[in-house]
């Protein structure tokens, strides 16, 4: 009999939004070998490089992305799948410089201005249903 996935924690919890971490997944019914899991998901969007370790461990490479608390789902090969549990977040953006530093305000109507932002965690990567905004001056 194939055991239901159960998850108990992840490590680290938290990373960049540009993904490509590899993640420690713990609980039970985690599989016994390669094979034994069809998948893993974080808010709805599948790990690469699902690796099992032991019915207790499984290693997955992390998607980017954007949010905060995101359910982590474990599917075994029967498709049996765990309990959404929210135990990840990718780190909320950083911003460290702008360039310019300063502009005057333009009138209405006037073409917009670039500008370019250096920081942590500004939806760098392939994050396709990402729509950053930046509000500048409130």
């Amino acid at each position: 009999m194939v055991r239901e996935p159960f998850v108990s924690g992840l490590s680290p919890s938290v990373v960049s939004t540009a993904g490509g971490v590899v993640v420690s997944v713990q609980g039970l019914g985690l599989g016994g070998r390669d094979g034994d899991i069809m998948g893993v998901t974080i808010g709805g969007r599948s790990c690469s490089e699902v690796q099992v370790v032991s019915g207790q461990l499984l290693r997955c490479r992390v998607p980017p992305g954007v949010g905060s608390q995101l359910g982590v789902v474990v599917i075994n090969a029967i498709g049996q799948a765990s309990q959404s549990v929210p135990l990840f977040s990718y780190a909320p953006p950083i911003v460290a410089s702008v360039d310019p530093p300063y502009f005057l305000t333009a009138p209405r109507g006037s073409p917009p201005i670039d500008v370019a932002l250096d920081g942590s965690s500004l939806c760098s990567g392939n994050v396709s249903d990402a729509k950053p905004e930046v509000y500048v001056g409130g």
